[in-house]
């Protein structure tokens, strides 16, 4: 055997070894109680596992108290020790116990059973048509009108019951006997889809308008103080058109699903919490949601101010619980992608000379051609004064500009008053330099500074 299998060996060995090890400290336990009712030493047990237990409340005795008192010890055994004294017996399937009376006689595999039950949501209400199946198999039925199900199933079968909008679960065949009541879970994630439209919230499928609504850290894509500058390509159906690079003056103008009018006001209406204000003068830190009206239907409840479309936007509010502090800095550099090039005084002036002498009758008339010599003096640098030479871009601008920006988010509070602190700061030079000569920076730059506080108390 060469070298290289050697290694190689060593190294599967010592990795499956790694596995072993691992998955021997997962399936273990350390835990320790005395006299505990069965019940509240089930939840430490699952507390402290990956564990679940599972059994029949009017069969198995959960008030009768165990003990346990183990070390590093397998999940197992564990539970052979906690249940040697009761009269609870109890079965595996994968992370599952299932517990029984210890006068209940062990099902055989193999053996069909039929249990049956009732499905019922958070309400107690039952619910029609949810599908009882076993899992990996392809046994099942469905709930009737009054949320009732039987089927017959092997002991040893895992059964999932599912229903649209509710979270599926499973049960070990063995714990599901005869009038079961099952309870199901709204599936949690679809509670908190919601969008903000004109003074309040819906559900996102309740919502028939064209509505976007867009997680605020998405808009933080750039280096600009502006927030138009962010909306396009973020947003279906915005245009954005930005004209300028000048710190102060970048703003972009945008339009939601093109312009609708060429002789009134074109912009879309902007409400951050219920008031009209400017998009541009609000930092990405105080925004808790963004979201865009795009049609008549969405934007109806504004009239003709919502002709336009409207962007709603709602900051930040405290939350009960422990003081949270969030401290974010970032340092841009920026540069233009591209300049023009502009020719030299001499070749400007040999350029002018060529279209005279092309006899065109717009540049005859008040021209007087340089002469070769004058040009000469311009191509070597005589004198800068009067034959000057200068690249103004290379000579007022620097390569590159900088932009700070620092925000500074401090909430928390109780569930009777409840506060929210936010902090902005935004720095931004431009390409322009400074005149070395004057006491004062002539450079563009800008400074901008946001304050919010929201305070909420339920009196």
């Amino acid at each position: 055997m060469n070298l290289k299998r050697k290694i190689t060996l060593f190294l599967s060995l010592v990795f499956t070894l790694n596995i072993v090890a691992q998955q021997a400290k997962e399936n273990t336990i350390t835990i320790s109680f005395k006299d505990k009712p069965l019940s509240e030493a089930i939840k430490l047990i699952e507390g402290s596992s990956e564990y679940t237990f599972f059994y029949d409340a009017a069969k198995v005795d959960v008030k009768q108290k165990v003990s346990l008192n183990v070390k590093n010890t397998p999940v197992k055994e564990a539970v052979n020790q906690m249940l040697a004294k009761s009269n609870v017996r109890f079965e595996m399937a994968n992370v599952q116990f299932i517990l029984y009376p210890k006068s209940d006689k062990p099902e055989k595999k193999g053996a069909v059973k039929t249990i049956s039950g009732t499905v019922v949501d958070e309400a107690g209400e039952t619910l029609p048509g949810v599908i009882v199946s076993v899992k990996g198999k392809s046994v099942g039925t469905s709930t009737d009108l009054d949320g009732k199900y039987t089927l017959e199933v092997n002991p040893e079968d895992i059964i999932q019951i599912s229903y649209v909008g509710y979270n599926t679960k499973e049960y070990p065949a063995t714990v599901l006997g005869q009038g079961s009541e099952i309870k199901m879970d709204i599936f949690s994630q679809q509670i908190k889809e919601v969008v903000v439209v004109a003074y309040g919230t819906q559900k996102r499928a309740s919502v028939v308008g064209a509505i976007s609504a867009i997680e605020p850290s998405k808009l933080s894509v750039s280096t600009t103080r502006s927030l138009s500058n962010d909306l396009a390509g973020n947003i279906g159906g915005v245009i954005g058109v930005q004209r300028s690079g000048e710190p102060g003056y970048d703003n972009s103008e945008f339009w939601i699903r093109g312009i609708s009018t060429f002789a009134g006001t074109r912009t879309p209406l902007v409400l951050i919490d219920g008031i009209e204000r400017s998009l541009n003068d609000i930092d990405i830190a105080e925004i808790e949601s963004f979201s865009v009206l795009k049609d008549a239907s969405a934007s109806a409840v504004y009239g003709v101010r919502g002709a336009n479309g409207v962007v709603l936007i709602t900051t930040k509010k405290g939350k009960s619980g422990k003081t949270n502090i969030q401290v974010s800095v970032e340092h841009s550099i920026t540069k233009p992608h591209q300049l023009p090039e502009f020719l030299h005084s001499a070749d400007y002036l040999t350029l002018l000379n060529n279209i005279h002498y092309q006899d065109l009758p717009y540049y005859n008339d008040g021209y007087t051609p340089v002469s070769d010599e004058v040009i000469r003096l311009y191509r070597s640098d005589y004198d800068w004064e009067l034959y000057p030479d200068i690249n103004w871009i290379d000579a007022i601008t620097n390569n590159t500009a900088n932009n700070t920006r620092a925000s500074f988010d401090l909430n928390g509070g109780s569930e009777t008053l409840r506060y929210s602190f936010v902090g902005a700061y935004y720095h931004e030079t431009g390409i322009t330099t400074s005149d070395s000569s004057k006491d004062w920076d002539s450079s563009i730059n800008l400074n901008r500074f946001n304050l919010r506080s929201n305070v909420d108390v339920n009196v």
